[in-house]
C-alpha cells in the first residue's frame, strides 16, 4: 500500500512538471523572451488565488464602513478600540485575566497571539520564549512541552503584577471558548508557521462555528495565511504587515528601523534589507492572492499620507474622504 501511494504521489509530481515545462516550451516558442514567463506566472496567480469569505461575515467582524449610512444608523457597531494582546498594558498580555479585564472594561474586539508547543498545545504566546514576561531562561515553547511551562507566572514582570497575581499561560481553546461566550470579536495573530498551528486553527473554527462571524485570522507570512484560508476559504484572512520586519526586530516613528537581527553582519543584513525592499512591493500582492478582508498596519507608520494610501487600496470608497481619515490602528 505504501509503495502504491508513493508511485502515485510520484507520477503525480512527474506529470505536473512536465505539463508547465511543455507549456513553457511552447510559450517560449511563440512569445518573445521573457513574455512566456510573466504569463505563466500571470495565469499561476489566478488561478491559486483564493476566493473572498462572505461579507456579511467580514462586516460582524470588522463592523460597518465609519462614514457610512449604517454606522450613522448603528453606531455600536462601529470597531473604535481594538485590545492588543488582551490590554497588555493593564493585565498580563494574552492572559485570561487580560480578557476578563477587557470584558469588564465593555472592549468588545481583541487581538491575541499563538503558538504551538513542542507537544502540539496551542498557546497565547507574542514571543517565542517566556524570557521577557517571567525572566526565566525558556527561549523557545516550540521545543518546550506545555506541562513544564504551564504553571509559570507570567505577570511577574508586569507593571501591575501586584493586581494581577499567579497568572498562568492560557490556551487558544480556553481563550475562544470565553471570549465567545461573552459575545466579544477575535483577531488570532498566528506566530507560529508549522503545521500544528495551521492544523489547531482550522480545528478550532470547525469545532465551533461561531467563529466565523467573530473571528478574523491574521498572520505575517502570507504563505501560513494561505494554508489555512485554502482548507477553508469561510475564514476571514488579515494580513499583518510592518516596514522593515526581515532586518529590524523593532520599528518606531522616531527612530525608524532599528535593533537589527544580525547587525554585526553586513552581509546578511545587507541581504534582509533587499527582502525588506521587495516585501514592501510584493505585499499588496500577497495579501490580494489570500484574498484578505483588512490590513493590519504598526501604529507608527501611520501618517495623513499612509493612512490614505494603504487604507483606500482595500476601500475605495474612501478616496473622496481621505482627508477625513483618523486611524487607531493597534502595534502588531
Amino acid at each position: 500500500m505504501f509503495f502504491t501511494m508513493l508511485t502515485f504521489i510520484l507520477n503525480a509530481f512527474y506529470y505536473t512538471f512536465s505539463f508547465f515545462y511543455y507549456l513553457m516550451s511552447f510559450c517560449h516558442t511563440v512569445l518573445p523572451f521573457g513574455l512566456d514567463v510573466g504569463l505563466v506566472g500571470f495565469a499561476a496567480y489566478y488561478l491559486t488565488k483564493l476566493k473572498k469569505p462572505e461579507p456579511q461575515n467580514v462586516l460582524s467582524i470588522f463592523g460597518p464602513d465609519p462614514w457610512g449610512k449604517e454606522s450613522q444608523q448603528h453606531p455600536e457597531k462601529v470597531v473604535r478600540c481594538i485590545a492588543h494582546r488582551g490590554a497588555a498594558l493593564d493585565a498580563p498580555e494574552n492572559t485570561m485575566e487580560a480578557f476578563k479585564y477587557c470584558v469588564e472594561h465593555d472592549c468588545n474586539i481583541i487581538e491575541l497571539d499563538v503558538r504551538a508547543s513542542r507537544d502540539g498545545k496551542l498557546i497565547l504566546l507574542h514571543d517565542e520564549g517566556l524570557e521577557r514576561l517571567t525572566g526565566t531562561d525558556i527561549s523557545s515553547v516550540r521545543t518546550t512541552d506545555w506541562d513544564r511551562i504551564k504553571d509559570i507566572d507570567v505577570g511577574s514582570t508586569h507593571p501591575n503584577r501586584k493586581q494581577f497575581k499567579d497568572v498562568r499561560l492560557c490556551l487558544l481553546d480556553d481563550a475562544l471558548d470565553y471570549l465567545l461566550a461573552n459575545n466579544v470579536k477575535i483577531i488570532i495573530d498566528v506566530k507560529g508557521e508549522d503545521k500544528q498551528v495551521i492544523a489547531g486553527i482550522l480545528s478550532a473554527y470547525a469545532s465551533r462555528p461561531a467563529l466565523y462571524q467573530h473571528a478574523a485570522v491574521t498572520c505575517f507570512n502570507p504563505f501560513v495565511l494561505y494554508q489555512i484560508r485554502r482548507n477553508n476559504p469561510d475564514i476571514v484572512g488579515a494580513l499583518s504587515y510592518r516596514p522593515y520586519c526581515f532586518s529590524s526586530q523593532d520599528y518606531d516613528a522616531e527612530k525608524g528601523p532599528n535593533n537589527p537581527r544580525f547587525g554585526d553582519n553586513l552581509a546578511m543584513h545587507g541581504l534582509l534589507r533587499v527582502a525588506d525592499s521587495v516585501h514592501a512591493l510584493v505585499w499588496r500582492w500577497a495579501a490580494r492572492w489570500c484574498a484578505v478582508s483588512a490590513v493590519l498596519l504598526h501604529k507608527d507608520i501611520v501618517s495623513a499620507y499612509v493612512s490614505y494610501n494603504y487604507t483606500t487600496s482595500f476601500y475605495p470608497r474612501l478616496r473622496s474622504r481621505h482627508k477625513r481619515i483618523k486611524s487607531s490602528l493597534c502595534d502588531i
